[in-house]
């Protein structure tokens, strides 16, 4: 068994989940897809949750590391949100299958406000850069981090969707956007 057969199961989930969503993944179809029998895909997963629980934790911890890189030079909540923002839709852009098996393929394992927030959560970031900008009640400060991410997030899909050939200056736009909202933030 070549090495690489993991990664190429890997891949080509992806791609079919992106192309047909999750009931579209079959073991079956994706071993033809790789060239491999049926029964080779069990010596890399035990099952279909397991592949699709692999990928989404790889996946988390990509966009999670690439918005902390992208504002590792940053010290100002303000300029921190907008770097994790700029990270985030650029994750979406540049890996749509992984961005669509997160956001649009699974649900939150937090169920409510109550819940804690994972901190391997990409979300994590953005909540801890609220509470230091606005420096306010937990309640509030989790409605300003619900906006912007769902502003960002909102961003990423209509970019990688509905204005996918549209042509514009979008870095400049998104950043211009986002900008906005935490200046409304802040009066």
């Amino acid at each position: 068994m070549k090495s690489g057969t993991k990664d190429k199961l890997l891949k080509e989930s992806l791609k079919i989940i992106r192309k047909n969503g999750l009931k579209g993944l079959s073991i079956r179809g994706l071993t033809e897809k790789v060239g491999i029998k049926g029964s080779s895909f069990y010596e890399h997963f035990k099952n279909k949750e397991e592949l699709l629980e692999v990928i989404r934790g790889s996946s988390l911890a990509t966009l999670f590391s690439k918005m902390k890189n992208n504002a590792k030079d940053s010290n100002e909540p303000k300029d921190m949100l907008l770097k994790y923002g700029q990270a985030y839709i650029s994750f979406s852009q540049l890996r749509p299958d992984e961005f669509h098996l997160l956001f649009e393929e699974s649900k939150s394992k937090r169920e409510s406000k109550s819940d804690e927030i994972s901190e391997a959560s990409p979300y994590s970031l953005l909540f801890i850069e609220f509470n230091k900008l606005v420096n306010s009640d937990p309640a509030l400060v989790e409605t300003y981090c619900f906006g912007y991410w769902s502003l960002v997030h909102g961003i990423s899909n209509l970019r990688k969707g509905h204005l996918k050939d549209y042509k514009a200056n979008f870095e400049k736009e998104n950043m211009r956007v986002l900008s906005v909202y935490l200046d409304g933030v802040l009066l």
